[in-house]
């Protein structure tokens, strides 16, 4: 559970406990000594893991560990006795990427 988590559903006494910790809220009634949540900027940072394997090595394991689950498709036929008849019929991979 992200350590937001708490003060955003209210359990650790919602709107009031924002205001505390953060100087404003943004819904409900602002009181006159709140700060404009408008002009609250944020600095955002990217984290990453400099040993994460890169975006063509996963996408190459993803299409690797496809290979075995290749759906196998059907083609019904009527048999000359009436009965239905499931016969296997090629599926392509390369066909759907």
């Amino acid at each position: 559970m992200p350590p937001t988590s708490a003060i955003r559903s209210g359990v650790s006494g919602g709107c009031q406990d924002r205001r505390a910790l953060f100087g404003f809220i943004v819904e409900g009634r602002c009181l006159p000594g709140d700060v404009d949540p408008s002009t609250v900027h944020l600095q955002g940072f990217r984290v990453t893991d400099p040993e994460a394997p890169t975006l063509a090595e996963r996408q190459a394991r993803m299409r690797e560990s496809a290979v075995p689950m290749t759906l196998t498709s059907y083609r019904m036929e009527k048999a000359p006795d009436g009965r239905i008849l499931m016969i296997p019929g090629e599926f392509n991979l390369a066909d759907y990427q």
